[in-house]
Formats: C-alpha cells, sequence, structure tokens
C-alpha cells in the first residue's frame, strides 16, 4: 500500500500585476501487488520471474485565482503494469 499527497502553487507577475496564480493539491492512494512464478532447474537451483501491477485513486483539486477565480475537481482509477515492476532472478537454495 502506498499514499502520495502533492502540493504545488504557481504565481506568475507581470509589470507588477499579477497574471496567473494556480494551487494544485492531489491525493493518490495506491496498492501493489506481487504475482511471480517459480521453476526449479535442479535440486537447488530455482529460476523465477515477477511482476508487480498497481492499482491507484486520484483526487485532483486545482484553485485558480487570477484572472477569474474557480475550482476543477478530477478523479480517476488507474492501473498499471510497468517494466520496472518486473524481474527476473535464479536463486540458489541451501539445504532441502
Amino acid at each position: 500500500m502506498g499514499l502520495n499527497y502533492n502540493y504545488s502553487h504557481y504565481s506568475q507577475t507581470g509589470s507588477g500585476v499579477t497574471n496567473m496564480d494556480q494551487t494544485e493539491t492531489s491525493l493518490v492512494p495506491g496498492l501493489s501487488f506481487i504475482f511471480g512464478l517459480n521453476y526449479i532447474v535442479k535440486d537447488h537451483l530455482v529460476l523465477g520471474a515477477e511482476i508487480n501491477p498497481t492499482v491507484s485513486y486520484t483526487n485532483m483539486v486545482t484553485k485558480y485565482k487570477e484572472p477569474q477565480e474557480y475550482n476543477d475537481k478530477s478523479n480517476k482509477i488507474a492501473f498499471s503494469l510497468v517494466t520496472s515492476g518486473a524481474g527476473l532472478y535464479i536463486a540458489y537454495r541451501f539445504g532441502k
């Protein structure tokens, strides 16, 4: 399980006047799983592979103050399976 919180503020000023003022807040909880397969090559030698899929939910609120004040809200559910979450390994087992 994981939780990510982001906050950013952006302001643009030109000739002493604020042209744009924006605040963005997001909260992203996520849940990852590990699925793996093992193949026993010999009594003490194992070949394995793992993947790491992730499910996350994003709740983002963006507030604009200039030039016009309004809020923008968005929600998103995402599923990812990226190559950085995959692994291959060779293991040696001691004992029996």
